[in-house]
């Protein structure tokens, strides 16, 4: 017997033949399309003359409800990548580990879309889980990521973009040919790791 047919349906009876132990049995797992959080169920065993027996089973919700999006330390570098890890979650919070949607990933600031691009497809989650990498090419306050499947979106913590510390200089164009006793105009400009002035 099950606590929650709802849940997990087993036959009404079977019948163990003389001179066996055991028999196996199915066990019906029932994927509905509600947005109700893990079931825990219990299931019973019982016959005349022998002493009932129950397990219990728990079936995950697979219906999606939200993404986690890991935090985003601030601030992050112009065209610097960092590493985002994205989870489909239940109601309930859990991971959906059978989840095989492609949301979409983009980012904003005020309302403005930035330019993004990952080093994956935001596919082919693993466990209900996807890491990767994500460059923005533009300077930004309060910029979010959203992952959108359907009508379900989520947003990450805001986080600022911005130029990171020197680490180099670079000179402008200097003409191969020049002219003795004349002046040359040239800018000397300090950059980042990731050509940011």
């Amino acid at each position: 017997v099950s606590s929650d047919t709802t849940a997990v349906q087993v036959p009404a009876s079977i019948t163990v033949p003389a001179n066996t132990l055991s028999r196996p049995i199915a066990l019906a797992i029932i994927n509905d399309a509600l947005k109700d959080g893990a079931q825990n169920v219990t299931l019973t065993a019982s016959g005349s003359g022998i002493s009932p027996a129950q397990a219990s089973i728990t079936v995950l919700d697979d219906e999606l409800h939200n993404f986690a999006i890991s935090s985003i330390p601030s601030p992050q570098i112009k065209n610097g990548p960092f590493t985002v890890t994205l989870t489909a979650r239940s109601i309930d919070g859990q991971p959906i580990l059978n989840y095989t949607g492609i949301p979409l990933l983009t980012a904003h600031a005020s309302g403005t879309p930035l330019p993004l691009t990952t080093s994956a497809a935001v596919s082919d989650f693993i466990d209900g889980s996807k890491t990767i990498n994500v460059t923005i090419s533009d300077f930004a306050t309060q910029a979010l990521l959203t992952l959108t499947d359907g009508a379900v979106s989520s947003t990450s913590n805001p986080f600022d973009i911005q130029t990171g510390s020197p680490a180099r200089f670079v000179w402008s164009a200097i003409p191969v040919l020049q002219i003795a006793d004349q002046d040359i105009p040239v800018t000397v400009m300090a950059q980042d790791t990731f050509g940011n002035p």
